[in-house]
């Protein structure tokens, strides 16, 4: 049986360090001794980059998978737009207050229109 974060055929997953059972959906890898959050999908393998999960956009770094929030120019990522994703990792859309600024954000690709 596994336990913990697995490379496996290339993909990581992460089985529950106490029973082994294969874990999905966001998951705090603090208790694993890594710093960040991640996305395993159904099948239990880590996702990278843009991704739509339940009717949000996230964003996951390209190279260890941890979910990014903040300005986020996403010319690494195939895009040529800088969006904002909140603490909970969604993109924002449309006027928003952040930090005590104003700022719009297009209402469908999410883009910074003006500050």
């Amino acid at each position: 049986m596994l336990y913990g974060q697995q490379q496996i055929n290339g993909n990581w997953y992460l089985f529950d360090q106490y029973n082994g059972a294969m874990l999905t959906g966001f998951q705090n890898l603090t208790r694993y001794g890594q710093n960040k959050t991640v996305y395993y999908d159904k099948n239990g393998q880590m996702l990278y980059g843009q991704q739509a999960i339940n009717g949000h956009w996230y964003l996951f770094n390209k190279y260890n998978g941890a979910m990014l929030t903040g300005f986020q120019n996403l010319a690494d990522y195939g895009q040529d737009k800088v969006v904002y994703y909140d603490k909970n990792g969604q993109m924002l859309y449309g006027k928003q207050s952040i930090n005590n600024h104003s700022y719009l954000f297009d209402t469908v690709s999410g883009a910074l229109i003006d500050k």
